[in-house]
This record gives structure tokens, C-alpha cells and sequence, in this order.
């Protein structure tokens, strides 16, 4: 009798779980029906992944009248926000066969890809809860706008779970991974802190070493100077005229005196909580807490960029212990900080309650007593 009233209550839970999932998926459906459109066409971001890849190794790869000119030609129409290629060489040098390709087919071989990497995440992905992960991918605002605008921010949760997944077994392959996301490199500045803490000595290596052969497969594909003007394009974003639309602390101090201050002040109080919960937790709770302060410090950090935060924030959520931490991570996995959108300072939804989730974290984790804090997987005494 036990067994078969637990598996009805499995049964039943199942059910909820598929029908607040199919709720999602028509609420994301309604609201964001008018941007299928320009989805079905590849007006989005990838067409400065198709633009950049034919530009590689000229000097019109950055910002110039001739990327536009390029891209107006190739698709028909330009996006004045993407008037440069926003990555490194050496990415548009392996989007390149792409542009074998018309621009119609190249964008679905495009989203193909983009699917085989999500599909890749959920394969790989080491963690429990899988359930809760689908129901709430299913309600992310985040995952739906990647998708629609071709963002390649996807291929990032397959890099993701490749290090989560192997950073004990084959730290080379963890190392690759990593190595991998400097695809944005900006969102995994505090990457080192827990590499350091946890004394994943072999991960940072190869990490270290993906990272020169990238640099050094860039420099070879590129033009001279390609660092320096990326490096403009890092420092003058348009994102500067529109800093409302980020989600790490530009959006939280936009309008206050003495910003770039605060912005900097704030990053070195998130790198000491990092650091700080990194010595005390999991692998797991300590790269979960990097890539929270990861977008709170970043300069460039956007609505789709947190789709890297939905198996962080299912974890989060799993683990946790206070209400305070279950409460700033469901509102996060939930559509409702990214329905408003304040153009004041210190009143943007998502940094906001992110700040409050690492303070949340560390304030719970500075109550526990003992081995069993939030810890899942590997102690952070444990030698790599």
C-alpha cells in the first residue's frame, strides 16, 4: 500500500510539475508572440555572428561603414547596435563555414546548433532536480529571449556543464570548458577566486592554456591590433546609452554621482563574499556563487545573459536552507523581475536581487554549523 500511494503521489506530482511547465510555455508563447516574426527571418544577433565570420581576418571585422554596408547586403536589412563583431577572432574564424551558406540556411543550421547545445547541457548536467530545471526553463524569460534573438550565450551551458561535470575526473576537459567561456569572458571574471579557493590547480591550468591558444589562434585569424580595438568596443558600448537594460550593478548605480566609484567598490565587496563562501563550500556552491557575482560585477551583462544562471539558481534553490535564499532565487527563475523595468538608480529588478541573493548566501552559510552547510559534491579541502 505505501508503495502505491508513493507512486501516486509521484504520479500526481509529475502532472503538476508538466502542467505548470505547459503554463510557462504559453505565457512565454503570448508574450513574446510579436517577436516570432523577426525570429523565423534571423533578425537578431546572428547576423553579427554571419557578418563577423565573412569579415575574419580584414580590417573591417570591427567597427566600420563597411561591416554595414556588409551586413545591409548579406540580410537586407542592419541593426545599428551591431555595427562590430562582439567577439573574439577566433570565434567568427569557426563560425566561418557558415558562410558557405546563404544567410536563410546558415541561420538554421544556426539554431540546430543552438538546440544540439542545449540538448548537450541537459545531457551532461550532473546535478539533481532535473524536474524542477525543465519546469523552470519553461518560465525563463531569459532562455526564450536567447533563443528568439540566436543568442550564442546557449553554447555557454554546454561549456558550463562540461566543468561542473568533470572538474573531479578529467580537470583537462574541466579546464577546456572553461577555457571555452571566454566566449564571454566578462560573466566568469571571478572564476580564479574559486579555482584558488578550491585549489582546482589542474582545472586552472588548462583553463590558463585554453585561454593563450585562443588569444594566439585570434591573433593569427586577425588583423593587427585586434586586442586594442576589442578593448574599445569593451569600454564604449552602446550598452553605455542604455545601462537600464543590464543586469549587474552599471544598472544598479546609472545616474548616481561618482558611478564607475560605486561600480568598482561594489565589485571588490562581491570578489570577498565570493571568495569568502568559496573557502567554505562545495565546488559546486562556490562556482554557483562566482557566476552570481559574475554578472553583478560585469560591464556588460544582459536580460538573456542570465539563462547561464538557471541551473545555478535550481541548485540554489534545491540547497538551500533559509527562506530568504529559496525566496531571491525563485523570484530570479521566475518571469516577474523582467516585466518592469525602472529607469532609475538602484531600482533595477534583476541586479538587485541578485546582491541580495549572494548577501542572503552568505549570511546563511555564516549560521552553519558543522560539515552538512550547503555543501553538494566535493569539500573545498579536497586536492584537485
Amino acid at each position: 500500500m505505501v508503495r502505491r500511494r508513493g507512486s501516486a503521489l509521484t504520479a500526481l506530482n509529475r502532472t503538476a510539475a508538466i502542467l505548470i511547465a505547459l503554463a510557462g510555455l504559453v505565457f512565454l508563447g503570448f508574450r513574446f508572440r510579436s517577436n516570432f516574426s523577426d525570429a523565423g527571418r534571423g533578425m537578431n544577433d546572428f547576423m553579427n555572428v554571419y557578418t563577423g565570420a565573412r569579415l575574419v581576418g580584414t580590417p573591417d571585422q570591427f567597427y566600420s561603414r563597411k561591416y554595414a554596408e556588409d551586413e545591409l547586403t548579406v540580410t537586407g536589412w542592419v541593426l545599428p547596435a551591431q555595427l562590430r563583431y562582439l567577439r573574439w577572432p577566433v570565434f567568427a574564424f569557426v563560425s566561418r563555414p557558415l558562410t558557405a551558406l546563404s544567410y536563410a540556411a546558415a541561420y538554421h543550421v544556426w539554431q540546430a546548433l543552438l538546440l544540439a547545445a542545449l540538448l548537450g547541457f541537459w545531457w551532461l548536467w550532473p546535478e539533481p532536480g532535473r524536474d524542477a530545471l525543465l519546469v523552470a526553463a519553461c518560465w525563463s524569460i531569459p532562455l526564450v529571449t536567447s533563443i528568439l534573438n540566436g543568442k550564442d550565450v546557449i553554447f555557454l551551458m554546454l561549456f558550463l556543464a562540461g566543468l561542473w561535470r568533470f572538474h573531479e575526473s578529467r580537470p583537462w576537459l574541466a579546464g577546456l570548458c572553461l577555457a571555452l567561456c571566454a566566449l564571454k569572458f566578462n560573466l566568469f571574471f571571478l572564476m580564479p577566486v574559486v579555482l584558488i579557493a578550491q585549489r582546482k590547480w589542474r582545472v586552472a591550468a588548462w583553463a590558463a592554456a585554453g585561454v593563450l591558444a585562443l588569444l594566439g589562434i585570434s591573433t593569427a585569424v586577425s588583423t593587427d591590433r585586434w586586442i586594442p580595438r576589442f578593448i574599445d568596443f569593451a569600454l564604449n558600448d552602446v550598452a553605455a546609452k542604455q545601462p537600464y537594460t543590464m543586469s549587474s550593478f552599471v544598472a544598479l548605480f546609472a545616474g548616481l554621482p561618482h558611478a564607475g566609484t560605486w561600480e568598482l567598490a561594489g565589485g571588490a565587496v562581491i570578489a570577498a563574499m565570493v571568495a569568502w563562501l568559496s573557502l567554505r563550500g562545495s565546488f559546486s556552491f562556490a562556482l554557483s556563487a562566482a557566476l552570481v557575482g559574475g554578472f553583478l560585477t560585469s560591464h556588460h551583462a544582459y536580460l538573456f545573459d542570465l539563462l547561464l544562471l538557471l541551473p545555478v539558481l535550481v541548485v540554489i534553490l534545491r540547497t538551500a536552507a533559509s527562506t530568504a535564499v529559496r525566496l531571491f532565487a525563485g523570484l530570479l527563475l521566475s518571469p516577474l523581475p523582467f516585466l518592469v523595468s525602472p529607469n532609475a538608480p538602484l531600482l533595477a529588478p534583476a541586479p538587485l536581487l541578485l546582491l541580495l541573493l549572494l548577501i542572503a548566501l552568505v549570511m546563511e552559510h555564516a549560521t552553519q554549523t558543522g560539515e552538512g552547510a550547503l555543501s553538494t559534491g566535493t569539500p573545498a579541502s579536497t586536492l584537485d
